[in-house]
């Protein structure tokens, strides 16, 4: 019988109720609630937090057995209020308004350049910069402190390829702010960038940039990934290569830049993508074989002291190696709990180790919140503290194959279970035959992450070390071989199926009253999850009778979509919609080009990539309105405004609206 059964439903679990108000509050912040009731004040916060601080140290003092109600609601109150200025205060380290005209900055490269097809992506700190005016470049300028972070694609020449980490330099650029794509449905890039602390985006062309010559010492998180990358060099030198490399690379180390896009289909469609994306199964293997090895310390309190440092030490300096990520730092810290309370020789909780991971990681970082690896992590955890036990209840096998095989089987389903309706919302996806997958993967993840100490144990020793290669890149392809006959096995695609916000809120209200409900074991649980099945139906009629998004043509980004998309033409750049002509122009194709009778044009959307002036478009088409796309520069979008100007043309900027959208028209 699991924990849960035997006591009551919250009441044991403080720091689960903690943690909850604290995930609330940096929600209320984040999703801009506090902003809207409160104008983003965080004075008033402070004070709030104060009041509530002194309020609870008074009733610490007094000790009275009668206001544990009210010491506890305050308790609660303080989190949610913390968490909404922890909130608060991580999007005003990342906010910054960037100079409309370019710039010199000073800068130091984070991170190693990643290669895309014309240009090196750097995430650069910008540390100063020094305004460049024009009218007397003579006059030396005042020195701007920033320090904020930017993504800054260099275009590829001789010179930035050996950009390494920690380099100074000095760039000349315009930065852009992050402008949030308001097209329905689409992935709101700005947003996800926001969320990872990067502040703007720049492109930096050929001798725009140099070096400072000044090298600042790396971080302890930028030295683990310089190891990483003499690890990831090893692995080359011995021989490992094409997909075997990527997935070795992924199950080791943490790295995935070099998994195929096919790589990641195979696994993801087999419901193991989460094996390539460390986790508590790695944490877990590497603790299996630590507790093996130092099982001689628990003869003496001494001993298990001993052994729980050495253990946490190398448990959190691979969760450095390996970049911190989210699965990673939870499954240590839980690990930390567990340990701590066993060298102590105490009762530990899974579910408040759970909580104490979560709330360290959020204090830290509030943006993990958003971080769909960190939901996927924490809700397949909680959903196996949930469900294993109830599932592996079920059955019971003597023999050791079938026990094994029962394990693998509740464990994963217990997993699905909590991430189903997150995976239908954020990748539109099912695995169909993810147990099979997972009863095939998961001795062989444990027997290739097994080998890879062994790599490094039997280096000295030449024959041995090759043979030990040998075996890993055999285990590697064959894992590889046997998801991709799995991924052509019949009904293996789900198809695509999606879920809203509100549906995917509604599965987890029916999981956790059926979950009630087998717990323990009521028929007053039938009512309310008859009530939550009945607003499930309710919310998924809505949203199959309710049209969304509204119809018409939205402009943003670069993009023209079409609601219904039924009812648009396209080809070339035209759009015809209901009686309207769009013509989005990319590029400078139809520069030099005229014709007698000009195509009668509603909207011509200029975009980043047209070069050209709009009085020679108008041999071409005879334009009604112009709207410019954010993404072109300053210089150009302003001389297309005076050009309107001059030619008589209606315009619509769209750097301060965003996004345009069109109305369908009936036209006689």
């Amino acid at each position: 019988m699991n924990d849960f059964q035997a006591r009551p439903l919250v009441k044991p679990y403080p720091l689960f109720r903690l943690t909850f108000f604290l995930v609330t509050g940096i929600f209320l912040s984040l999703s801009g609630c506090w902003e809207a009731v409160a104008g983003g004040n965080q004075g008033v916060l402070g004070g709030i937090l104060l009041v509530l601080l002194l309020v609870l140290g008074g009733l610490l003092f007094l000790s009275d057995y009668r206001c544990r109600f009210l010491f506890g609601g305050l308790a609660f109150a303080f989190m949610g209020v913390l968490g909404i200025q922890l909130g608060e205060e991580r999007m005003e380290e990342v906010r910054y308004d960037w100079p409309a005209e370019p710039a010199v900055y000073r800068a130091t490269l984070l991170e190693r350049p990643q290669a895309k097809p014309k240009t090196w992506l750097c995430r650069l700190r910008v540390d100063a910069y020094v305004p460049v005016d024009a009218s007397a470049p003579e006059i030396p300028a005042k020195v701007v402190p920033v320090h904020k972070v930017v993504w800054a694609y260099v275009m590829k020449d001789s010179l930035s390829q050996p950009l390494s980490v920690g380099d100074g330099l000095l760039v000349s650029m315009r930065v852009e702010p992050l402008q949030a794509s308001a097209l329905p449905g689409d992935f709101d890039y700005a947003t996800y960038l926001f969320r990872k602390g990067v502040s703007g985006t720049a492109v930096v062309f050929p001798g725009h940039w140099r070096r400072t010559g000044e090298r600042e010492p790396l971080s302890w998180k930028q030295q683990a990934l310089e190891g990483r990358e003499r690890i990831l060099s090893s692995y080359r030198a011995w021989g490992f290569r094409g997909d075997e490399l990527a997935v070795l690379s992924a199950l080791t180390v943490g790295y995935k830049d070099d998994l195929s896009e096919e790589v990641r289909s195979v696994y993801r469609q087999a419901g193991v993508s989460h094996i390539l994306a460390l986790s508590g199964m790695h944490v877990a293997i590497l603790w299996g074989l630590l507790a093996f090895l130092l099982r001689p310390l628990d003869v003496s309190r001494v001993g298990r002291w001993l052994k729980c440092g050495l253990m946490l030490s190398v448990l959190w300096g691979f969760a450095f190696l390996v970049g911190l990520s989210a699965s990673v730092v939870r499954a240590v810290v839980m690990c930390m709990g567990l340990m701590i309370a066993r060298a102590a020789s105490s009762e530990s909780s899974s579910l408040n180790s759970l909580s104490l991971a979560a709330a360290v990681m959020l204090i830290a970082d509030p943006f993990y919140l958003y971080d769909v690896g960190f939901q996927l992590s924490f809700l397949a955890v909680f959903s196996i503290l949930l469900f294993e036990p109830l599932l592996s209840s079920r059955f019971s096998f003597r023999q050791p194959v079938l026990r094994y095989l029962w394990g693998v089987i509740s464990v994963s389903l217990a997993a699905q279970l909590g991430t189903a309706p997150l995976l239908l919302h954020y990748f539109a996806h099912f695995p169909i035959y993810f147990l099979l997958a997972n009863v095939w993967v998961a001795p062989l993840v444990c027997l290739i992450v097994y080998g890879t100490v062994l790599l490094w144990v039997t280096l000295p020793w030449g024959l041995v070390h090759e043979g030990v290669v040998e075996v890993l890149q055999l285990l590697l392809r064959g894992m590889n071989a046997g998801l991709r006959q799995l991924g052509a096995w019949p009904l293996a695609d789900s198809g695509h199926l999606t879920l809203s916000v509100n549906l995917v809120v509604v599965c987890y209200l029916v999981l956790l009253v059926g979950w009630i409900g087998l717990v323990y074991r009521s028929r007053k649980v039938c009512i309310p999850f008859l009530l939550v099945l009945h607003v499930a139906l309710g919310v998924w009629f809505y949203q199959t009778q309710v049209p969304s998004p509204a119809p018409g043509l939205y402009l943003s980004a670069g993009q023209v979509k079409a609601f219904p998309a039924e009812a648009a033409w396209q080809r070339e750049g035209l759009y015809r919609y209901r009686g309207m002509t769009v013509c989005l122009v990319d590029h400078n194709r139809w520069r030099h080009r005229q014709s007698p009778h000009p195509l009668p044009v509603d909207y011509l959307y200029l975009c980043r990539g047209c070069q050209g002036s709009i009085a020679s478009l108008q041999r071409l088409f005879r334009i009604r309105t112009v709207v410019l796309d954010a993404s072109l520069g300053a210089d150009r979008q302003q001389r297309y405004v005076e050009e309107c100007r001059k030619l008589g043309l209606d315009f619509i900027a769209l750097k301060t609206k965003g996004s345009y959208r069109i109305f369908p028209q009936i036209r006689n």
